[in-house]
């Protein structure tokens, strides 16, 4: 294993101390292609099924709209005139190259150096989708949404990877650090149903920053860590998958799915069709 893929001392610290930490243009552009493609692909498809009959309901929560559709959850955007999906949740199974993309050790490398352990498991994944438009979200925390769902709360590591530069004007993400000390937070309860997802910022300490980094970059962050985004201002997509990982041998949220993760080169950047899987990180 590439011994880059490992988090640093430093990282650590500032994992710690920060509660994330970054690593600029990770993936090449050569890399980047196929993945953006892939979101592409996976947005029309989801488009289409909305579209097919018969349709699952759209559920209506305060001014937010989900829907089920092909083993995933969508979050709709705020402005249905934009026709266009905020998140979707999980994803991989959608599409082979974000699949590969889940066991690429550049994103769960540094994972196993911030929990100590070899071995991990997928514990989720989504795609965030933010077209010019797009809307905010505000301020929140990732305990609350996972609580009732993991079987080890405090054993969880969420990466980010950028499709796309990402800019205050785009809506890139923001981060109050070291927000994660202080454990969950308080939320607005007096937000409608999805208040409770929210965090009450005010008295926390620590200035927000904008996490703004080039395509291909890579955000490793603590469940805790306050974050959130602005809307998307500029003229082009903001596109961001999300995996969250665990130790090994843990089921996958909201399933009794466990989905270990298969070690690769992290040097494959397209997964290549009747392709022998790789092996189980947690027998080599």
């Amino acid at each position: 294993m590439d011994p880059q893929t490992r988090a640093a001392p430093d990282e650590c610290v500032q994992f710690e101390q920060l509660g994330f930490f970054a690593r600029a243009a990770v993936f090449s552009e050569a890399e980047l292609g196929p993945l953006r493609e892939a979101a592409e692909r996976v947005h029309r498809a989801i488009l289409d099924a909305a579209e097919a009959e018969p349709v699952t309901p759209v559920e209506q929560i305060d001014n937010q709209r989900y829907q089920v559709l092909r083993g995933s959850t969508i979050k709709w955007e705020w402005r249905e005139e934009l026709r266009a999906i905020r998140s979707m949740e999980p994803c991989h199974h959608l599409d082979p190259h974000l699949a590969a993309l889940v066991d690429d050790p550049r994103l769960w490398g540094p994972v196993r150096s911030v929990l100590g352990c070899e071995a991990l498991s997928l514990f989720s994944d989504k795609l965030n989708v933010k077209r010019p438009g797009g809307a905010p979200f505000p301020w929140h925390q990732e305990s609350p949404y996972w609580v009732y769902g993991a079987e080890r709360l405090d054993r969880i590591v969420s990466v980010l990877v950028y499709l796309d530069d990402a800019s205050e004007e785009n809506g890139c993400l923001w981060v109050i650090p070291g927000s994660h000390r202080f454990g969950h937070l308080p939320s607005l309860a007096n937000r409608g149903t999805l208040g409770a997802l929210y965090t009450d910022v005010r008295g926390v300490p620590g200035t927000p920053r904008a996490i703004e980094l080039p395509a291909g970059s890579v955000v490793t962050f603590h469940r805790d860590l306050v974050h959130g985004s602005r809307g998307n201002r500029g003229r082009s997509s903001r596109r961001v998958f999300v995996a969250a990982y665990q130790p090994a041998g843990l089921r996958r949220w909201r399933t009794s799915e466990v989905r270990n993760i298969r070690a690769r080169d992290s040097r494959i950047s397209s997964p290549r069709v009747g392709a022998e899987p790789g092996h189980d990180v947690s027998s080599s």
